[in-house]
């Protein structure tokens, strides 16, 4: 029998096939509908994951002193043109929402992109932290040509600063890929994360992309 796609935290694209068979071994009694009831049987359940497209993805640490504003932008192109398809923006005030009515031109250029809000992992939550605590609704929007262009202009000096403008600003950019967190940069602490599969990172290394092992301040 076929399994949907599997979804889970750590995998990427997983498909898998459940294959039963009899165990040499143990007892399980089972009833199902149009079956009489079987006494003594065991069921070994293997569940055998297809081998194409599944494969863990890797968190990696990424920090501002690697990456001017360009490299910043080539490496969000670089996830999106290996699946990204949603990035999310968080607005922040000092004053309250009278004092950033400057956000409202970026509400109004966004407003074709914007998606239904929705559960995200995120790389900052409230203390004290849980896991848990990291994933929640999260304004969504979807991640074209225009909608990039929009981030860049927002974010002018890349992924990793904000521009402070009468007490108000936009930060904690994050790129998801089918809902799973696949970029993003606390942008106060200079420090991000970019969450690929082992044969992606290799293919980072390659184009000149730095990573991590862990950072000071941001984990995953």
């Amino acid at each position: 029998m076929q399994a949907p796609a599997c979804a889970g935290e750590n995998f990427r694209g997983a498909e898998a096939r459940v294959i039963l068979l009899p165990a040499q071994a143990g007892n399980c009694s089972s009833k199902a509908r149009g079956f009489s009831p079987v006494k003594s049987v065991s069921i070994q359940f293997l569940i055998i994951a297809e081998a194409q497209g599944l494969e863990e993805l890797i968190a990696l640490s990424i920090n501002a002193k690697d990456y001017d504003a360009l490299k910043s932008w080539q490496l969000a192109s670089w996830c999106r043109k290996h699946g990204a398809d949603e990035w999310t923006l968080t607005a922040m005030s000092l004053k309250g929402p009278k004092e950033a009515a400057w956000l409202e031109s970026f509400d109004e250029a966004t407003k074709p992109f914007r998606l239904p809000t929705a559960k995200r992992r995120s790389l900052t939550a409230q203390r004290p932290i849980s896991q848990g605590d990291f994933i929640k609704p999260t304004e969504l929007w979807r991640l074209n040509t225009a909608s990039f262009a929009v981030l860049q202009e927002v974010l002018p000096e890349g992924l990793f600063h904000y521009q402070v403008e009468k007490g108000s600003w936009l930060e904690y950019p994050v790129l998801y890929r089918r809902g799973e967190f696949m970029l993003g940069v606390v942008s106060h602490e200079h420090e991000g994360i970019v969450r690929v599969t082992n044969t992606e990172r290799h293919t980072l290394e390659a184009e000149g992309f730095v990573s991590r092992p862990r950072g000071l301040y941001v984990g995953y």
